[in-house]
């Protein structure tokens, strides 16, 4: 019987083997899994609907002719269901479909990775590496994301190492906690797909924060028309002045000022640093994880998105909350462009982005976009191109700066956006993540 389980990211796989004293088999094992959901994502957040299988390295990926075994979960309130009969994806879609009476299915993503597997000692212990995943949106499968690092599962037996032997084995590794692999594929897909835009406002944060009894709510009341849908999870862990978000084996920390109220709209300052890896980060004060499905609308008129984040929050005790935020302004002719690569995917239409971007003035937009279309296009990118078209950048240390004008078209939109929501029995609130967070370690101790 398992009576242990540990999961991490590691850059230093055969590092773990060796010091828990166990050998890999010589055999490894190639995996392929494939993920479906709904167009705007309905599933829930720790329910997932995938097919799996066995390849090898010349099979193609993700047939549709090839059979893959049913994997379902509702909720992390159930066990995952195997189903044994194996089934073409098309069939895979239709079962789920009636199983969970949900709309139209579809293959939103796919990945392959190798699984090395050892057991001694009371451990069994599973390496995934070189875990590569693959939009199934388009025309063809393209790669979006690739983990640098491996994923590890130790499962210690009854009858294995104690748990002060297992801590003083992993004591010291680089490691992170793990991402499941559904929530690093949502964040892939959406990194490659999500619609450009500037942010206006950059070095703020303006935001409203709604108490909910539920996360659902009638998209159709909005008062502007749904742009896209994505979602989310990150590992957040909180120091005294900041906090950090987890997400693969990477981190970025976020500090914020102090709050001003507009109209009900809070603003602050934002800072954000980016870049870091998760093991180069101190012991937390506390930790949660948090769940986030992201409804992006689009004020028509003048370009701006704003997201509603629905955020599901677990520390042991959950918290459920609604943010609204400003999320820039679109590229023109962005909607169309990116629909365009989402079927085709020509990574030259980054480049018409870049230009376009800045036409409109926005120049550090513009040399993002040109530095996603070399990312993208690989070794068959115009580097030479890329180069002579960028434009130089303010200085990071300049103060951020608002116009007025500006900010009063943002703050208005959110206060349309937050009393139609109120008409839907939401609630205005001001509880911060942070504070419910000390709530919860707090009855801990007592």
């Amino acid at each position: 019987m398992i009576s242990r389980v540990e999961r991490f990211y590691t850059p230093k796989a055969k590092t773990v083997w060796k010091g828990l004293g166990i050998r890999p088999e010589k055999e490894s094992m190639l995996v392929e899994h494939v993920y479906f959901d709904t167009g705007h994502p309905t599933l829930l957040y720790t329910g997932f609907v995938r097919g799996r299988r066995l390849v090898s390295p010349d099979d193609p990926l993700f047939d549709d002719e090839a059979l893959f075994q049913m994997e379902l979960r509702k909720d992390d309130s159930v066990p995952t269901e195997i189903l044994e009969e194996k089934m073409t994806l098309e069939a895979l879609k239709e079962k789920a479909q009636k199983r969970y009476g949900l709309g139209a299915l579809t293959p939103m993503f796919g990945l392959r990775f190798e699984r090395q597997s050892g057991m001694g000692r009371g451990i069994r212990v599973d390496a995934d590496h070189d875990t590569t995943y693959f939009s199934l949106l388009g025309d063809e499968p393209y790669e979006v994301g690739r983990e640098e690092s491996s994923r590890m599962a130790i499962r210690r037996f009854e009858e294995g190492v104690d748990d002060a032997e297992l801590d003083a084995l992993l004591e010291g590794l680089d490691k992170a906690p793990c991402t499941a692999k559904k929530w690093m594929g949502f964040h892939f897909v959406k990194t490659c797909y999500e619609l450009p835009r500037f942010d206006e406002l950059a070095g703020y944060e303006y935001e409203v924060k709604l108490d909910v009894d539920s996360l659902n709510f009638d998209m159709g009341l909005l008062p502007f028309p749904v742009l896209e849908v994505y979602q989310s999870d990150s590992l957040r862990r909180y120091y005294k002045n900041y906090r950090a978000c987890l997400r693969g084996d990477s981190a970025h920390l976020v500090e914020k000022g102090p709050v001003q109220s507009i109209g009900g709209v809070l603003k602050r300052l934002e800072v954000k640093k980016r870049g870091m890896m998760a093991w180069d980060l101190p012991d937390p004060k506390m930790v949660m994880r948090r769940y986030k499905r992201e409804v992006n609308v689009l004020n028509p008129d003048t370009g701006r998105v704003y997201t509603l984040s629905l955020h599901y929050c677990d520390a042991g005790d959950t918290f459920e909350q609604v943010e609204i935020e400003y999320d820039g302004r679109l590229v023109p002719g962005a909607v169309t462009l990116m629909a365009r690569f989402m079927s085709e995917h020509r990574t030259e239409i980054f480049q018409t982005l870049g230009a376009r971007a800045d036409a409109a003035g926005w120049g550090e937009l513009g040399n993002s976009l040109r530095k996603k279309y070399l990312l993208l296009a690989g070794e068959e990118g115009d580097a030479d191109l890329v180069a002579s078209t960028m434009v130089k950048e303010k200085s990071s240390d300049e103060a951020p700066t608002v116009d007025p004008v500006v900010e009063k078209e943002v703050i208005d939109d959110m206060i349309l956006i937050r009393d139609s929501l109120l008409r839907q029995g939401m609630r205005p609130s001001r509880l911060t993540k942070r504070k419910w967070l000390r709530r919860v370690y707090a009855e801990r101790v007592e």
